[in-house]
């Protein structure tokens, strides 16, 4: 079964957002600005990628000043959308480039794919479905997750024997 939808997940979170002494007065604006900047990279307070984010509010009355920091930081609350995805999990993606050993894509502009073939058979398998016209770039592809490095932001995929007599069987309809 194909888990594309569940490539992401949603977290509500508490964080502290340190902002210039500058932006007094404008706390909330500079704070999305920070966050909007935090898009589409690893973040380790969200142990992932954030995607998106929504319903963000600071739940502090005042900020703090820590130590020597130029900043006055603020406890903000959201709802964050990470990029989260596990071992074996089947999903589907659009190609974006094809080499002789391995299948290109990307996820969001922000997380590189490659899609490796399990053996020598599937990538001859695969050159031949290329070679035919009937895999070629903007194909959708389903793959099993190999790994994933959200810190590098790269995801590694695997066709086995059963993905790929999943998608002869798909192209052959075509």
């Amino acid at each position: 079964m194909i888990d594309s939808e569940n490539i992401t997940s949603e977290i509500e979170k508490e964080l502290d957002i340190g902002v210039l002494p500058q932006f007094i007065g404008r706390e909330e604006l500079c704070i999305n600005k920070i966050l909007k900047r935090k898009k589409f990279k690893y973040n380790p307070d969200l142990n992932g990628i954030l995607i998106r984010y929504e319903n963000m509010e600071i739940i502090s009355d005042t900020g703090r000043i820590i130590d020597d920091s130029p900043y006055i930081f603020w406890k903000i609350r959201a709802k964050f959308h990470i990029f989260n995805v596990r071992k074996n999990q089947l999903i589907s993606t659009k190609i974006d480039r094809i080499c002789s050993k391995y299948i290109g894509s990307n996820y969001a502009k922000c997380i590189d794919i490659i899609i490796k073939f399990e053996n020598d058979q599937i990538e001859n398998e695969i050159k031949r479905l290329v070679n035919s016209g009937n895999l070629r770039v903007e194909s959708e592809i389903i793959f099993k997750v190999k790994s994933f490095q959200p810190s590098q932001q790269y995801l590694e995929g695997l066709i086995d024997d059963e993905i790929l007599n999943n998608l002869k069987a798909i192209t052959s309809n075509h």
